[in-house]
């Protein structure tokens, strides 16, 4: 009888340490997984605002952008294939006629939430979309607000930059960042996604 009760006693020993066991290995996974799709997140908003970077360049030296509208500008005209007047978006141009649009298939998004360009105190810089939980963990919109009155450069050095990829760019528009005669080419196909 005291043989029994002792391998009772065993058996539950054994099954919590199983269950200890198994609750660490899914631990470390989902450890593990956290931590790739911050190193993912960081890529592909670091790759998307590259691709943005290149085409706005492009977009400037054939157009010449003048301005936006807003403070906050979300990017949902690159596809926009022609338009009447000076104005696609929120955007402003000097020379419509150069327009080469569309210049996505689709806009670029980050966890759903599209690409936005701010007129900061420092220039005007692309940016994740209002919601977007960054790999440092802040939310845009919420955790890191960007208006007017911030200088997003010394942000990019902190809150916009996780282990080496910036999280927003600086975007160079009007006359005295175009290219002489330069004729805007669209997206390169390597940048095209």
């Amino acid at each position: 009888m005291r043989r029994i009760k002792n391998m009772k006693h065993h058996h539950k020993l054994y099954t919590i340490i199983g269950v200890i066991i198994v609750a660490a290995f899914v631990a470390l996974s989902m450890k593990d997984t956290v931590y790739r799709w911050y190193q993912i997140t960081a890529q592909d908003i670091a790759q998307d605002l590259n691709k943005l970077q290149v085409i706005f360049n492009n977009i400037n030296n054939s157009c010449v952008i003048t301005g936006f509208d807003n403070e906050k500008n979300q990017i949902n005209f690159l596809t926009v294939t022609a338009f009447a007047g000076s104005q696609v978006g929120s955007m402003n141009v000097e020379n419509p006629a150069g327009w080469q649009g569309p210049y996505m298939q689709e806009n670029l998004t980050a966890q759903g939430k599209e690409y936005q360009v701010v007129h900061a105190k420092d220039g005007y810089f692309i940016l994740p979309g209002d919601g977007v939980i960054l790999p440092t963990r802040k939310v845009m919109g919420t955790d890191i607000t960007i208006d007017g009155t911030v200088a997003v450069q010394s942000l990019m050095a902190t809150e916009l930059m996780y282990k080496g990829k910036p999280l927003a760019i600086q975007l160079n528009i009007g006359k005295q960042n175009a290219s002489e005669g330069a004729v805007g080419a669209g997206v390169p196909e390597e940048l095209e996604g």
